[in-house]
């Protein structure tokens, strides 16, 4: 017959009767088995999904990932590594990836961390990921447990908290425009305002946050230069479409500090759980339904790289300076969760943003570049060609595909 496994908070339990096991969850919420021998056991819930993408910090498509690159939108979020949104009180904040595969760091499973710093003024930094509709919509009326390993970029403790936001406007229409997610940050200790339709998901009660307190709206951590994990348990509501997740700093940041966040995940019950990646060619296509392009995965976007750098090309169907003498078509890698609200063309052979014929007589830049057939799956480039381009000619050209929430 089949039956139900009640979880229930327990100390360690007396050593059960011959042929009996008891089950349940430790003080920190890690489930555990007890046999009648006394062999204790940890369970890790390794099959539970993880409904945040990116969440080893692998790809940052959009800059050289391992470089220092600035970024800022106050009280909105600009998208730095593939997924993960930055927010800032002022003036700038910088992401880049770190590395560990020379130098392992203690407490980490992951290779990569994303590190986030405050320069130029003094202010609060919030770095956040909002979850796709259909996915956020199957928690409508569970309980989710949204946890990250972080810790201070140098050795001032920084005061994080961490929490989850609902979205209950227009399914994945999530504002990321400056001052659309709150209008103000708060003083410190005190919570940023949210714009319409977005609202808090406390701290569930009776739930102990992981190695953090409950406080309104999130969970309180302290940061150290120690990576350490932190965790929290809300539950989400029937109203909601998307969700976010979100880590800030309580207090303003001086410039040159900041906080590393890694092994990030938001899983589906309250149980503590074992950071558990998919593999990598499958979290790449997760990022990929939101940001494609045409250059090496940890290469910056950028003009003047070489059409031999992975540029689409078509060849010249008609002669001389004529309207719509190539056609370039770019099949995406995946289909992207939406047609892209960006396309952005790089010349590859000099400057500017346009297609740019590499063959015949002096190769040269071609012009009225516009896209069209612009799908989920991908997209036309078409341009006017030059006076000595002949058919036959190849035209190339670069590419990203930017369809983020």
């Amino acid at each position: 017959m089949a039956g139900t496994i009640t979880r229930t908070q327990a100390a360690t339990a007396n050593t059960p009767g011959a042929g009996y096991n008891i089950d349940g969850v430790g003080a920190d919420r890690r489930p555990y088995s007890l046999d009648d021998k006394g062999v204790f056991n940890v369970l890790s819930d390794h099959a539970d999904i993880n409904y945040l993408r990116n969440s080893g910090w692998w790809f940052a498509q959009r800059q050289a990932p391992g470089t220092l690159t600035t970024y800022s939108n106050v009280g909105g979020r600009i998208i730095c590594a593939d997924g993960w949104g930055i927010s800032n009180e002022n003036a700038s904040t910088q992401y880049r990836r770190v590395d560990t595969s020379g130098a392992k760091e203690t407490g980490l499973q992951s290779r990569f961390w994303g590190e986030f710093t405050k320069i130029t003024s003094t202010g609060k930094i919030a770095v956040c990921q909002v979850i796709e509709g259909q996915e956020a919509m199957n928690l409508r009326g569970r309980t989710v447990r949204f946890q990250t390993w972080a810790k201070a970029i140098i050795g001032t403790p920084i005061s994080l908290k961490i929490g989850v936001m609902s979205w209950s406007g227009t399914v994945d229409s999530v504002p990321n425009g400056a001052g659309l997610m709150w209008s103000a940050f708060g003083a410190n200790g005190v919570d940023p305002t949210l714009a319409a339709s977005f609202a808090w998901l406390a701290p569930k009660s009776g739930v102990t946050p992981d190695n953090a307190t409950a406080s309104t709206n999130a969970v309180v951590a302290s940061a150290t230069t120690t990576w350490q994990r932190f965790g929290m348990v809300c539950d989400v509501p029937d109203t909601c479409k998307n969700l976010i997740v979100v880590v800030w700093s309580d207090n303003q940041v001086i410039a040159t500090n900041g906080f590393g966040l890694a092994q990030c995940s938001l899983t589906d019950g309250y149980e503590v759980q074992d950071w558990s990646p998919m593999d990598s060619q499958r979290e790449l296509v997760r990022v990929q339904r939101y940001y494609v392009k045409t250059f090496d995965l940890d290469t910056l976007p950028n003009t003047n790289v070489g059409a031999a750098t992975g540029a689409v090309a078509s060849i010249i169907g008609k002669a001389g300076a004529t309207a719509l003498a190539s056609h370039i078509v770019w099949r995406y890698p995946t289909t992207l969760v939406k047609a892209a609200t960006t396309i952005t063309q790089y010349n590859p052979e000099g400057a500017g943003n346009a297609p740019f014929r590499t063959t015949g007589t002096t190769p040269a830049v071609q012009t009225a570049s516009a896209t069209a057939n612009s799908t989920s799956t991908g997209v036309v480039i078409t341009s006017t060609g030059d006076a000595a381009g002949a058919v036959g000619d190849r035209v190339h050209v670069h590419l990203t595909a930017d369809a983020e929430l």
